[in-house]
């Protein structure tokens, strides 16, 4: 396996890869309009996602660094939902609307959550993301939990059914953001 689990020091580098990896997602590119700034945004934006996985035990990376995913436990749902850190160069409309939108989409039933997963554009299409995800999923089938995602990006849907998440409806980002879909994946004995 060439995954392992990412220490502090790997979430520069690591936010880096998603930086890359997002660089053209439709969610990005209406959360951040100004090309010239969105790297700069996107390294603030998936540093604080990375964190957050970090203190989870549950951010990994490729071994060679050229892919990342940030997972989060089963949270219950009547627990205080966490805020996103403050992200300069957001739109706040943007943001709070579409927050909003995948706080009510997601599902009650407790679940482990696929905040990220990128690989570097040079390293697509090698497997990496599949090694990404197969950790996590294989913890959720040996104990019974199952997964989540939104989707930002149509493109990725035929690779996350691949590791058998499931379209369960379109969320709303408002009349002229893009739409995300939630996917879910039942764990498999």
């Amino acid at each position: 396996m060439t995954v392992r689990r990412a220490i502090a020091s790997d979430v520069p580098a690591a936010a880096a890869v998603l930086a890359d990896a997002y660089a053209e997602n439709p969610l990005i590119a209406w959360f951040f309009p100004g090309e010239a700034s969105r790297r700069a945004h996107c390294l603030a934006l998936f540093a604080g996602l990375l964190t957050n996985a970090l203190q989870a035990r549950l951010a990994l990376v490729t071994r060679d660094g050229w892919g990342v995913a940030a997972w989060s436990r089963p949270i219950d749902r009547s627990a205080p939902v966490r805020p996103v850190r403050r992200t300069d160069g957001w739109n706040a409309d943007r943001r709070a609307t579409t927050l909003g939108a995948m706080a009510a989409a997601r599902p009650e039933t407790p679940h482990f959550y696929l905040a990220a997963v990128g690989v570097s554009p040079a390293s697509r299409r090698w497997g990496l993301g599949s090694e990404l995800l197969a950790p996590v999923l294989t913890r959720c089938d040996a104990t019974g939990t199952p997964a989540y995602l939104e989707n930002s990006d149509p493109e990725n849907a035929a690779f996350f059914g691949r590791h058998g998440f499931a379209d369960v409806g379109p969320i709303s980002t408002g009349t002229d953001g893009p739409l995300l879909m939630g996917m879910w994946r039942d764990p498999t004995p």
